[in-house]
């Protein structure tokens, strides 16, 4: 069952400083493991763990390696990891849907893929995937966290996406024989841009457990 805890993180200078926050607290609370994790499935650049002082993980792979010791991998087909092999696993996949620049302002996040989605089946597909090969290759009992944002953004379309991405995660990791143990929110505020109104979107971070 959910825990009823629930920590919405929204008085704070930075983004950043909310989410290192929310870590910290996980750590105190003993959800998170405190050497880091084994596995980041969609590594990029390694910015969580720096933002959060975690230890990098021992198994760091993407889709498009940014850095010389992070492996190709994309999660749709999964990891050379064995199964049942590892002890905590992160998993924090892109979540904008928008359609691909053309021309003159195509940029290389497009062209490499890194923090966008073409279209929301190759979303839903992305984060079922991540679930799944956390379950692969966790141990029983194994930690798996996830961090996922529901609020999207389609540029072609000019309108906003409401697509329910943690509830997805959560089913799914509920169907992959995961527990939730613990989970907190960090609230972003964006600045109000000429004639449109203000936004708001929340940024979740689920901690499960491998039954």
């Amino acid at each position: 069952a959910t825990p009823s805890r629930f920590t919405v993180y929204q008085k704070f200078p930075s983004a950043d400083a909310a989410e290192k926050r929310i870590f910290a607290r996980f750590r105190k609370d003993g959800s998170l493991p405190l050497d880091g994790f084994d596995v980041d499935l969609t590594y990029n650049r390694g910015g969580i763990h720096r933002r959060t002082g975690l230890t990098p993980p021992t198994y760091k792979f993407d889709k498009v390696p940014q850095k010389a010791d992070v492996q190709f991998s994309d999660v749709t087909k999964g990891t050379p990891l064995p199964d049942a092999s590892q002890r905590s696993v992160l998993f924090d996949p892109p979540y904008q849907i928008r359609k691909p620049s053309s021309g003159a302002d195509k940029s290389i996040r497009d062209v490499k893929d890194l923090g966008i989605f073409p279209d929301l089946p190759s979303a839903v597909n992305t984060w079922t995937s991540g679930v799944r090969e956390a379950s692969r290759i966790l141990k029983r009992g194994g930690t798996f966290m996830v961090k996922i944002q529901d609020l999207q953004m389609d540029r072609g379309m000019q309108r906003k996406l409401s697509v329910p991405a943690t509830q997805h995660i959560i089913d799914t990791a509920t169907r992959h024989g995961f527990s939730i143990v613990d989970k907190a929110t960090k609230r972003n505020p964006h600045a109000r841009s000429s004639g449109k109104a203000a936004r708001t979107s929340f940024v979740n971070y689920i901690i499960f457990k491998k039954d």
